[in-house]
């Protein structure tokens, strides 16, 4: 939740600081709504603000236009109006407002759910059909995911043609434990227990109340072996993935190795993959995406799957690779009509 003061009558006001517990990524996106809110709803009062202003605000962020030229989905400004909600929060423990938020009763409009994660195949069908836009093209890339063999011959080509020697391990941290980037960048090299087989992922989406949480996962005999050998050259310091001394091309100097940021792992991932046929992976989430789905190709249960990633039980992410599971269902179709 924000922390912030609201100063006079201001609606917003100016964040001070934000609870420890949460990604940076989370921070930046509530920055970002509340800029939204602040846009359209104006600098006006707080205790002002009513349930039509917010219906109005949902009608002329609806007609927004966002990424690829696609309308603002419904998704995110819910998501904004929750910001809304946590500010307003605020605004009633620091006495501003007296009543509950007016954010009951706003209806939003219906909107589309992601679809299933697709072999590479499939989506080279859909696209080689035709007659889809290079956004629509980017959207199908979007829900791929790598089956087993294909997640290893990414791997050997990153370990080929990587720049920097922690690429590869960052790489295989995602593959084989379906870490998000943001856990990957926070996860010490005292995490890993070899001689327990296991992994701690630092995570920060469980629990807000406190300001890191850790799930256990197994470790893969090749994971185990690839870290190991990282950490025979790692180059110091307490993460376990960590950037190089004086890293050239970077734009953070430093003589001693650092933690890598979000823009370094963004940009190595684009260009350790550039002019290759795997160009067309979208960024890191591939690679959890590709883990959730192996892992129901390969029938563990949900629940299992649901702690090793880090979900909610009531993830929507479920429904997106819950096709994957091998149940026979032709041979139960086959059953009806005999």
């Amino acid at each position: 939740i924000f922390m912030l003061l609201v100063p006079n009558q201001n609606a917003f006001g100016t964040p001070t600081s934000y609870s420890i517990s949460k990604e940076e990524d989370t921070v930046s996106t509530e920055e970002t709504h509340k800029n939204n809110l602040v846009k359209i709803l104006g600098n006006v009062a707080i205790q002002s603000i009513t349930t039509d202003m917010l219906q109005g605000y949902v009608k002329k962020r609806s007609e927004e236009k966002g990424r690829r030229g696609k309308n603002i989905q419904p998704a995110t400004i819910k998501k904004e109006l929750q910001t809304f909600r946590a500010l307003w929060d605020v605004a009633i423990i620091k006495g501003y407002v007296k009543r509950s938020h007016p954010t009951v009763g706003v209806i939003l409009p219906k909107g589309e759910s992601k679809p299933p994660f697709k072999t590479w195949e499939k989506i080279e069908e859909v696209v080689n059909r035709g007659g889809l836009t290079k956004d629509q093209i980017k959207e199908q890339w979007d829900s791929l995911f790598l089956r087993e063999g294909e997640v290893l011959d990414l791997l050997d080509f990153v370990k080929t043609n990587a720049e920097h020697s922690f690429i590869y391990p960052a790489f295989a941290f995602a593959a084989y434990t379906g870490a998000r980037r943001s856990e990957i960048m926070r996860s010490e090299w005292h995490d890993f227990w070899f001689d327990q087989n296991k992994v701690m992922i630092r995570q920060k989406k469980r629990d807000r109340d406190k300001s890191v949480t850790f799930r256990e996962v197994p470790l893969h005999p090749k994971f185990t072996q690839i870290m190991k050998t990282w950490f025979e050259i790692h180059p110091g310091g307490t993460h376990a993935i960590v950037t190089p001394p004086a890293m050239i091309r970077s734009r953070i100097k430093s003589d001693s190795p650092q933690s890598a940021t979000a823009d370094q792992m963004r940009d190595h991932f684009v260009r350790t993959l550039k002019g290759s046929k795997w160009e067309v992976l979208r960024g890191w989430h591939v690679l959890r995406h590709s883990f959730a789905s192996n892992c129901a190709r390969n029938n563990i249960q949900e629940a299992v799957i649901d702690e090793w990633m880090g979900h909610s039980p009531d993830s929507n992410i479920r429904v997106r690779y819950r096709h994957l599971f091998p149940e026979d269902t032709n041979s139960a179709m086959n059953r009806l009509f005999r």
